[in-house]
């Protein structure tokens, strides 16, 4: 006997409401007909259809059945979107119990697949399929206890970005903060985010086609450290508490000089507020604002923040009053602006689309740089079903950055009309790459050119083929954001590459004239040389330079870039003679500061000599004469005066010689 198989068929309202504006309820009473027509025996609780089939084999077919017949019946919204409600299958009739193994995995179950809870999955794989008329295979849902059931009929996306569904699982409210349905406002990881990742630009730099299969692996994970999930929480980036502070710290007057930048965060009481909504301190940010508000009645930013403080506990009407008090208050179209953005995210959260749009239009009229107030237009327009218009709005703002272009490409609420919207931004991308690839072959020109006028081998030559492949490889392997940075990189790359030969010129003519100028000096030193005999093959080697330095400047001077090869090389080997030269000219200083020193003395020792030899000639004459004139002096006349002569003639030589040699090493030469 079979056992009996419980369906859960849950609508996702965050998704439809997106699919089918203003008709998600007739949607939701199709997919009940549908079922009862097709299932028999269906029940509905709170939204909720339940359908209990007689086995595992009905269940299958009937959830096949459903999905071919649902896309087919609604063409036109779910031909590049998927059917917005969620299946599960479990063995037994407990509604209860598959409701609750719904909720427990909502955020895992993507819409138009069908799941099997663990009994049902494994009564599948005791079932033969073989002789089924639909093919199926079953695998594990990673992170929870169930598994997908893969069918021909199961929705897959034709777009390039396939996982435009994900922020709509979820069965809480829409997160103001974000626009998430998984989360409170409360909880929203953008609260533990500050500024400066950019990771919307950093996501642009990887090719399209990559971005859906890393962004469903971070969107699962939830790693608040992947660019890929970050970028998400970027979407909706001015709605956040890491942009008000920002602002509130801010002297800009308008949107375009605002700084979003990471920078230090200020100090003072509203900040100690914002702070303490960030962690969840409602009561004690209260007090906070309360006591400014007090102390600063005509300050808008306690007012905005206290608005804030509302809309995390759901108070949106609570919000509005804060939003019209900062309103009167605030003064910059910069202030005014954000309010009226803010405002029109409230009304838009009420249902309130007419007056969203009015507050989204006075915030751009406010402030033209208020490119978020378009933004924010276009989103509201795909939420209308109104996708010509939004169309026009996104095609105006693709243009400004790489960071609105992937934001674009990863909005969730351009579901309904995403191939068109990758259209356009593939056709941007296109024409960013062809304007990238004509800058690019400028580029490899100006570098063909430079390896013809230099060597192939030239290292800064060489250093520019190398970036000449990381340009091209970025631009076709890359991103927006990687293509247009190609771009500029090519731009400067010939640039610098003409550059290059011009420098080189200048470089070579001053490299010549330096030549010039270290040859006269030798030709000088040399022409005053005392020993040019000795050295006569120094004069030789001055003479053969002379005549090829003379022909090289005569080149250098008359068209450098086009002898500038023949210059460099003639340079390169002059340079190397002169410089034996003026390595050989310091053995020849050498050796005359030696010759000098040694005729010095010479001198010196001669004259001395002389001064010693008169000396000693004269001492018996002085003590003689000493004798007659200052007997107390010399009281008796000496005999024999040889011995005394010898004595200071000896040491007088002695005296003289470390005399002359001492003078001669301390002489400047």
């Amino acid at each position: 006997m079979k056992d009996p198989v419980l369906s859960l068929y849950a609508p996702l309202p965050s998704l439809g409401k997106v699919l089918f504006p203003g008709r998600f309820e007739a949607f939701v009473q199709t997919i009940g007909k549908e079922l009862a027509r097709k299932g028999g025996k269906v029940s509905a609780h709170k939204g909720f259809f339940y359908v209990l089939s007689p086995g595992l084999k009905e269940a299958i077919l009937l959830a096949d059945n459903l999905f071919s017949s649902i896309q087919q019946f609604f063409k036109g919204s779910l031909t590049v979107a998927p059917p917005p409600f969620q299946v599960v299958l479990e063995i037994g009739k407990e509604a209860a119990a598959l409701t609750r193994r719904l909720f427990s995995n909502v955020d895992r179950l993507r819409p138009g697949h069908l799941y099997l809870a663990p009994r049902a999955a494994q009564n599948y794989r005791k079932v033969k399929t073989a002789d089924w008329e639909i093919l199926t295979q079953l695998e594990p849902l990673e992170g929870t206890d169930l598994a997908e059931l893969r069918l021909a009929s199961s929705f897959k996306s034709e777009a390039i970005f396939g996982a435009r569904d994900l922020p709509f699982l979820g069965r809480e409210s829409e997160c103001f903060y974000c626009g998430a349905f998984d989360h409170h406002p409360g909880d929203c990881p953008s609260k533990k985010l500050d500024l400066g990742q950019q990771a919307l630009r950093a996501l642009a730099r990887i090719k399209p086609e990559h971005v859906g299969g890393r962004f469903e692996k971070a969107w699962f994970k939830k790693d608040l450290r992947d660019p890929a999930y970050l970028a998400f929480f970027d979407l909706r980036l001015p709605y956040q508490l890491r942009f008000l502070i920002q602002l509130c710290g801010s002297e800009a007057e308008r949107w375009e000089g605002l700084n979003l930048r990471r920078s230090s965060p200020p100090k003072g009481p509203l900040f100690l507020a914002l702070d303490a909504l960030r962690v969840g301190g409602h009561e004690e940010a209260r007090r906070l604002l309360d006591k400014l508000i007090e102390e600063r009645p005509q300050d808008m930013r306690p007012f905005l923040v206290s608005a804030f403080i509302a809309i995390e506990t759901l108070d949106i009407d609570r919000a509005l009053v804060f939003l019209e008090e900062a309103m009167d208050r605030a003064r910059l179209p910069l202030e005014r602006s954000y309010l009226y953005l803010v405002k029109a995210r409230c009304l838009d959260l009420k249902g309130q689309s007419s007056l969203a749009d009015e507050a989204l239009k006075a915030a751009f009229r406010i402030d033209k740089s208020c490119s978020e107030a378009l933004y924010a237009e276009a989103l509201a327009l795909s939420r209308m079903g109104v996708y010509d218009e939004a169309e026009a709005r996104i095609r105006a703002l693709v243009g400004q950055s790489a960071s609105f272009w992937m934001k674009a490409f990863l909005e969730p609420n351009f579901i309904g009309w995403q191939l068109t919207l990758e259209e356009i931004l593939s056709r941007h991308l296109t024409v960013a790459q062809e304007e990238a690839l004509a800058h690019l072959t400028r580029a490899e020109e100006v570098v063909a050119g430079l390896k013809k006028v230099f060597s192939p081998e030239d290292e800064e030559v060489k250093a520019k083929e190398e970036s000449l492949e990381e340009i091209r490889k970025a631009i076709y392997e890359g991103g927006i954001a990687a293509v247009e940075e190609a771009r500029k990189a090519a731009a400067h790359l010939a640039l610098d590459g003409q550059g290059m030969i011009v420098r080189r010129q200048r470089e070579v003519v001053e490299g010549v004239r330096e030549l010039i100028r270290r040859y006269d000096e030798l030709v000088i030193f040399w022409r005053d040389y005392p020993y040019k005999n000795k050295y006569a093959s120094f004069g030789q080697a001055l003479e053969e330079i002379k005549e090829s330095l003379r022909e090289l400047d005569i080149l250098a001077k008359s068209d450098p870039q086009r002898h500038i090869k023949k210059v460099m090389a003639e340079s390169q080997r002059l340079e190397q003679a002169i410089v034996a030269l003026e390595s050989q000219k310091g053995g020849l200083i050498s050796y005359q500061t030696t010759m000098e020193r040694f005729r010095y003395f010479l001198r010196l020792s001669i004259l001395g000599e002389l001064l010693v030899l008169i000396i000693t000639l004269g001492l018996p004459s002085l003590f003689s004469y000493l004798y007659y004139l200052a007997p107390e002096i010399v009281p008796f006349r000496p005999r024999l005066f040889f011995d005394i002569q010898g004595k200071f003639f000896l040491w007088a030589t002695v005296v003289v010689v470390i005399y002359s040699l001492v003078k001669t090493f301390s002489r400047e030469t």
